[in-house]
């Protein structure tokens, strides 16, 4: 059976690290900047932005502010690449894996469905009896620039982690950085160039290398896109994790809701404001919520989206990767 995560923010602030958007940008705004165009920027998203999916669309329209002048933008792109990189690395070296309960971690890798409710554990657990007598082959794909995988393992590929009950091995094969790593191919951009709003730029190559994703991950010649998008088309479990769903890694959304045309099932690991356990309905109506924004990605009609909105499933502050140890 193949298994794919894809791991979104929320999985290190999950442990407890300041990667939100906020935390950046309170760093970011006391920096000065030769650049008046980076200084500009700098106030133009001070407000009205939230998830670092709100920041990379302000960006895209943010290239309105300089006309023809493609070597001011791509140096205010070049502040805030380099920024960001610089205070990532601060926030990854505080990082310690001793703090990282191992056992919780592989078991919720091997086994998400122990962290849902039990009508949506009871349809996992009988999706994955189809491939009891195969090994398990599970790859993660992350959206973070952060190595903090890696660092639990001490290794970034060919993991084992364990034998199913028929003893067929259970293997992490490989963790993708879709995005790129705080010292290479580090990626800040839009989806495609319909999200630059300047329409002179959004022509020119020189910035469109540097602003649209899979153009930035084409000219980088590490085949990391084609490798995600092939671990994707093969895999019958796929899990969301820590991600805002956000408009600007559109094509991902879309190539998940395209494979669920497939047999396959989509775990999505939500973790939002509270939820009164009294009250049920609550969460059903988060989780509807969540799925009318995940459908809203793609063009499917009504009627496709009832055959494959079954193989969906929401699942709500659940207990999935909380791995950090407990301190006395």
């Amino acid at each position: 059976m193949n298994i794919v995560y894809l791991i979104g923010n929320g999985f290190d602030i999950n442990l407890k690290l300041e990667t939100r958007y906020s935390d950046f940008y309170i760093d970011f705004d006391k920096q000065k900047f030769e650049n008046k165009g980076t200084e500009l920027l700098k106030s133009e998203i001070k407000s009205n932005t939230k998830d670092w999916s709100d920041f990379e669309k302000r960006f895209g329209e943010f290239t309105t502010k300089f006309g023809e002048n493609i070597d001011g933008f791509n140096k205010t792109y070049k502040d805030v690449v380099i920024s960001l990189s610089n205070y990532l690395l601060k926030v990854e070296k505080s990082f310690n894996p001793k703090d990282i309960d191992k056992d919780k971690f592989i078991e919720d890798i091997i086994s998400p469905e122990n962290n849902l409710l039990p009508l949506d554990q009871r349809q996992i657990t009988d999706f994955k009896k189809k491939w009891e007598t195969n090994p398990v082959i599970i790859n993660f794909i992350t959206y973070n620039y952060t190595k903090v995988i890696e660092k639990i393992f001490a290794k970034d590929k060919s993991i084992d982690i364990g034998l199913t009950r028929k003893q067929k091995r259970i293997r992490i094969q490989d963790i993708k950085h879709i995005h790129g790593y705080l010292n290479k191919r580090m990626i800040i951009g839009v989806n495609d160039k319909s999200q630059i709003a300047n329409e002179y730029l959004k022509e020119q190559n020189e910035i469109t290398y540097n602003l649209v994703k899979s153009t930035t991950n084409e000219i980088s010649k590490e085949l990391v896109m084609e490798d995600c998008i092939s671990k994707i088309k093969s895999a019958q479990l796929i899990c969301v994790f820590g991600s805002s769903l956000g408009d600007t890694d559109l094509m991902w959304w879309e190539l998940l809701i395209e494979k669920l045309k497939s047999d396959c099932i989509l775990i999505i690991f939500h973790r939002g404001q509270d939820t009164d356990p009294l009250l049920p309905s609550e969460n059903t109506i988060i989780e509807n919520k969540v799925k009318d924004d995940f459908f809203s990605k793609s063009k499917i009609s009504e009627a496709e989206r009832k055959v494959i909105e079954k193989k969906v499933i929401v699942s709500v502050n659940s207990q999935m990767f909380n791995i950090l140890k407990n301190k006395a």
